[in-house]
């Protein structure tokens, strides 16, 4: 069995996990109750502002699957996911 390459090895689960104990030094509040597959609602903590987030594995995965067509319709406005050794928060601008 080929040995996972290093930006590989976190999964959707573990960036959740993260996502949920770094909640503060993200700058984000998870709300309660709102998960959806692999989507959550966060508070930004720094404009009060709620958005609608996908929790990713890898940040190259908003075009695996194809997050970025903008017929879905999605209603996504931020990627929280996995960058080699962290776990980030992108909010799309004005969001």
């Amino acid at each position: 069995m080929p040995k996972e390459r290093r930006y590989t090895k976190y999964k959707q689960t573990d960036v959740f996990i993260q996502t949920l104990h770094f909640q503060s030094a993200l700058k984000i509040q998870v709300l309660g109750g709102t998960v959806v597959g692999a989507s959550v609602s966060l508070m930004r903590l720094d404009t009060h502002k709620k958005v609608r987030a996908v929790i990713l594995a890898r940040s190259s995965d908003w075009y695996t699957y194809r997050l970025n067509y903008p017929l879905w319709k999605h209603g996504m406005t931020a990627c929280v996911s996995d960058t080699y050794t962290q776990v980030r928060a992108f909010v799309k601008k004005g969001a």
